[in-house]
């Protein structure tokens, strides 16, 4: 609608290679899905917060805690220390924890899709700085060289830029309204029961202020991604290195050309949201 044919060409470049995506996603949701079955710390960066487990720090000091009291004649708190180790083993089952284990793959799913987007919109500014023609023949090489340095040596997505759109499309941001949430069944458990799921809950509140084109009085940056002038926003770099930094997009290796793009990037999905009303 705005009239940019560049960004028309961007984004189709970027995201129309649908059967090569999912020749990507479908394998590594599945690897995912193994690997949280068999051993659900294998996956822990790529878990949604609100399920991961027990931690085992938390585990050593209750371990400790009810050697001391046994010594000292009190068998209690062992007892209590031993229901909470057969929970947890109960809890990594890979039957019973079906659901979680299916949607940490299918959050793996999500981030393949846009480690794939972000690896040709990469591709397309180093093409663009060397001066050659963004074709698909020139695109699709470079493109693989930034998918393939996005995935850690366990095979999970490392890449800070694709985890945030990741995790902004799955509701997993860790948000500072989340973590207040967070913080406040730390000191008021008694609400945990009530706020099981913090995280989920408040960035689908987030992402709701965020994007329903009514209720967005308080995101500065949303407002002025969706309505300044994409010729005002270019013109100022240390603003756009600053909405790019929001977004854990590194602007310190990007030249000019390649932030004004990523911006209009950002300014027109941000706009097709709020269209959309997300």
């Amino acid at each position: 609608m705005a009239g940019d044919l560049k960004a028309v060409q961007r984004g189709w470049m970027a995201y129309s290679s649908i059967g090569e995506t999912m020749q990507r996603a479908l394998p590594y949701a599945g690897d995912v899905f193994m690997k949280a079955s068999r051993e659900p710390d294998a996956v822990r960066s790529g878990t949604r917060l609100d399920l991961l487990l027990q931690s085992e720090r938390e585990m050593d000091f209750l371990k400790q805690a009810a050697r001391t009291q046994k010594e000292q004649g009190n068998d209690g708190l062992e007892y209590l220390v031993n229901q909470i180790e057969m929970l947890n083993d109960l809890g990594k089952d890979p039957i019973l924890r079906f659901g979680p284990n299916a949607m940490t793959s299918l959050d793996g799913f999500t981030g393949v899709f846009n480690a794939s987007a972000e690896a040709r919109f990469r591709a397309m500014d180093e093409l663009v700085e060397a001066g050659k023609p963004v074709t698909k023949e020139n695109l699709k090489p470079i493109a693989d060289k930034y998918y393939a340095q996005m995935f850690g040596s366990d095979g999970m997505i490392t890449d800070e830029a694709v985890k945030y759109a990741t995790g902004e499309m799955a509701l997993n941001l860790d948000t500072p309204l989340a973590q207040g949430v967070t913080d406040l069944t730390k000191t008021v458990p008694g609400l945990k029961p009530f706020l099981m799921f913090p995280t989920t809950g408040m960035n689908l509140i987030d992402v709701g202020g965020k994007y329903n084109p009514i209720f967005t009085p308080f995101q500065r940056d949303i407002n002025e991604l969706a309505y300044t002038p994409l010729s005002d926003l270019l013109g100022n770099e240390a603003r756009i290195d600053e909405l790019l930094r929001a977004r854990n997009i590194n602007p310190d290796n990007m030249d000019v050309i390649a932030k004004q793009n990523r911006i209009a990037d950002l300014k027109y999905t941000t706009r097709g949201r709020k269209a959309m009303g997300l």
